[in-house]
């Protein structure tokens, strides 16, 4: 054993524990996650032949490889850059050559070219690099440098860089490269990632076939990263875990951008479901679009009242909103100060009681929308006064709309509790009378303002939140992946069922025992009867006859025949109650004979409990480690932001202030232009608009482009303008 080191011999005996384990019947995924191997299952027949050959001893089973000495440290990368950039002209073969003079270590011509890629120092050329046929700094999107003055203004690339380097000094997991990049080489890849939808790549994997130019310039380079540098970029960040840092980093940037009035901000939440395809068995949820139950993950996103993206959250399919709304408002609030955070709008999402009693009990202010009633669940609102005049139609004036205030409350049967809601009663009469109830539903007692004041508010939610949903799937893939792996976890699904399973038996047993009381109640009631019933025969016949007996004794005549009539009314009135007191007899026993089947007959097959299996014995179950996409989607919210950003700032007072995304996108963000870099700075020079207001507006962005002195990742300072004709080279 001394001549094996002890990594060796620890994954040779976890091996030997892999195939033993195996052939007693064990999930192999669960045993390699468990016992920290990463093997396929094709490698298995080679690793039995090898253990069975070997005499089955873990002896047969080392790992003999000595692997390669480690020569490219940070400090030899460092130096073959710098000394391509001093000299263009050197090639791979020609710098191997330098470094063997230099460290007396050996390299072949991919390694340096690897090396150069890798820390930005290559240069166009190849085999396959094809001459472009433009005219020297030329692009075909100059205008994306609009979104990355936006970004550079508003400081998400330093905010996220700077998140980055506090996880990167306080790594103490195995080496990777992220551990030795700079600032720089950070931002540069930053850049990459946060713009490859402007140039209509979802992936870094699409880098592979198309490298975009305009990407490589506007992270201040001649070319563009590859999809092994990014990807690997992306796994770094990965195991940094920095998603969550990098959210909350962002969310506070935005407020600073884009601060909340002094009583505190109206914020949006709304969630949707991302499709994710997979052969392993993983939570599953209704996909509103195609109304079908798919793989997925949740994802809750939380905006402003202007919609500018701020914080999000993701999550397996199956989550309860009652579980996960909650914490994910909390901790937004905690993040960001409860003095912000006026109230929280919502769709259909918030509809809970449980939800509505948790946010009253925190004192939070919520506004959501309630289900359509019933005409007799009208009943339910109580209505102060009356309903007014709300809204009317453009053409003809005429009212469509009322407004009224009410108070309702709303009710959880089966948890057993209930909540007092204020309720704003919006009456729709487009399609005639008696129209149709609008309930919006909040806890914003006795707040001054007018009765419609909250379906404005959550109307906002369609403005500020969803438009912005659409804005975004017009020009970003928002169901994009960036690589996920699984995670095994309980068996939730086998989990509900068994809790369904045991609420289904406690239902059954409380069944039984609520037909065996009945059953013996109304075998003490039938007995008690009897006896009643024969006490009041006795009573009627002594009275009967002590009547009798007095008009037997009775002086006249007309004495006893009064005494006579009241004997036969008091022996009918006996029979009458005896005949009311058998039919009360009958109803009672076909009461009993009920409950008596129902303590006997099987269970009907929707209330039969099938056996389920144990934890221990429930199939495999995997949740994804959703950290790449996590990362990725605040990095396309960033996007957006810098996007509104770009209207709101560099085209406020013009006509492409409040136009849709697509209509930016296609005149100024793929608007072609020329490239030219100075010493301290980069020129940038849009193609002329032949509309003389679209030349104006672009224009006057530009200027204060050129006001705000944004500094790009490369150092210098951006400098935008626009040429007067169309084909001006």
């Amino acid at each position: 054993m001394e001549r094996y080191t002890a990594r060796q011999v620890n994954r040779a005996l976890a091996q030997e524990q892999l195939l033993r384990r195996l052939d007693q019947g064990e999930d192999f995924v669960r045993l390699c996650q468990e016992l920290g191997l990463s093997l396929s299952r094709n490698y298995l027949s080679f690793l039995r032949r090898r253990y069975r050959e070997g005499g089955a001893t873990w002896e047969a089973l080392i790992d003999h490889r000595q692997g390669h000495a480690y020569k490219l440290t940070p400090e030899r990368r460092a130096w073959l850059c710098q000394r391509k950039r001093e000299d263009r002209t050197l090639t791979q073969q020609e710098l191997a050559g330098l470094f063997a003079e230099e460290f007396q270590e050996s390299l072949s011509q991919n390694q340096v070219s690897q090396v150069l890629r890798t820390e930005g120092g290559a240069c166009p050329g190849g085999p396959h690099h094809r001459v472009e046929r433009e005219p020297a700094g030329y692009t075909e999107r100059a205008g994306v440098f609009f979104l990355q003055a936006a970004a550079g203004q508003m400081g998400l690339l330093d905010t996220v860089t700077q998140v980055i380097l506090e996880k990167q000094a306080a790594y103490q997991g195995p080496d990777r490269g992220l551990c030795h990049h700079r600032p720089e080489t950070i931002l540069r890849r930053l850049v990459h990632l946060l713009w490859l939808p402007r140039f209509d790549l979802e992936r870094p994997y699409h880098l592979r076939w198309v490298r975009p130019r305009g990407l490589g310039l506007l992270a201040g380079a001649g070319s563009t990263l590859g999809y092994s540098a990014l990807e690997h970029f992306l796994g770094d960040l990965e195991a940094l875990r920095v998603a969550r840092p990098v959210g909350e980093a962002l969310a506070q940037r935005y407020l600073q951008v884009w601060p909340v009035p002094a009583q505190g901000g109206i914020f949006y939440l709304d969630n949707r479901r991302k499709v994710r395809y997979s052969g392993y068995p993983t939570a599953a949820g209704k996909i509103s679009a195609s109304d079908r139950i798919l793989g997925a993950t949740t994802q809750l996103f939380i905006h402003d009242a202007a919609g500018h993206g701020l914080y999000m959250h993701s999550g397996p399919a199956d989550d309860r909103m009652t579980r996960t709304l909650l914490p994910l408002v909390q901790h937004f609030v905690t993040l960001i100060g409860r003095e912000r955070v006026h109230s929280i709008v919502a769709d259909q999402e918030m509809r809970s009681v449980v939800l509505f009693r948790d946010l009253e009990a925190w004192g939070m202010r919520f506004v959501t929308i309630g289900r359509t009633p019933t005409p007799a669940q009208e009943a339910a609102f109580a209505v102060e006064g009356l309903f007014l005049p709300y809204l009317r139609a453009p053409q003809s004036r005429e009212i469509t709309h009322w407004v009224a205030h009410a108070h309702t409350l709303l009710q959880d049967r089966p948890r057993g509790l209930s909540f007092p809601a204020e309720v704003t009663l919006v009456l729709d009469c487009r399609a005639g009378l008696p129209g149709r109830l609008i309930p919006i539903l909040h806890n914003w007692r006795n707040s001054p303002g007018p009765v419609e004041l909250l379906h404005t508010v959550y109307g906002g939610h369609w403005e500020g939140q969803e438009r912005v949903f659409r804005d975004m799937c017009a020009c970003q893939n928002l169901d994009a992946h960036y690589g996920q792996k699984k995670v095994a976890g309980p068996n939730r699904r086998c989990q509900r069922q068994r809790q369904a399973g045991q609420r289904q038996q406690q239902a059954q047993a409380k069944r039984l025992a609520t037909a065996r009381r009945k059953v013996e109640d109304y075998t003490q009631r039938l007995a008690d009867w009897e006896e009643e019933d024969r006490r009041q025969r006795a009573t009627t016949q002594q009275e009967v006859q002590a009547l009798r007996q007095a008009s037997r004794a009775a002086a006249t005549a007309k004495q006893r025949e009064k005494l006579l009539v009241q004997a036969e009314r008091r022996a009918a009135q006996g029979r009458m109650q005896q005949l009311r007191q058998q039919q009360k007899q009958r109803r009672w026993k076909a009461q009993q004979r009920a409950w008596e089947r129902k303590l006997t007959e099987p269970p009907a097959p929707s209330k039969l409990v099938l056996p389920l299996p144990s934890a221990e014995e429930a199939p495999p179950f995997y949740d994804f480690d959703l950290e790449k996409d996590d990362l990725m989607t605040y990095l396309r919210m960033a996007g957006e932001n810098a996007h509104r950003f770009v209207q709101e700032h560099y085209f406020a007072g013009t006509f492409l202030e409040k136009v849709d995304e697509e209509t930016m996108v296609r005149v100024i963000y793929h608007q072609p232009g020329w490239v030219q870099q100075r010493p301290s700075s980069l020129q940038i020079q849009l193609q002329g608009y032949r509309d003389p207001k679209m030349q104006a507006a672009v224009v006057q962005a530009c200027h204060r482009v050129n006001q705000a002195q944004v500094q790009l990742p490369s150092g210098h300072r951006l400098h935008m303008e626009v040429r007067t004709k169309i084909l001006e080279l």
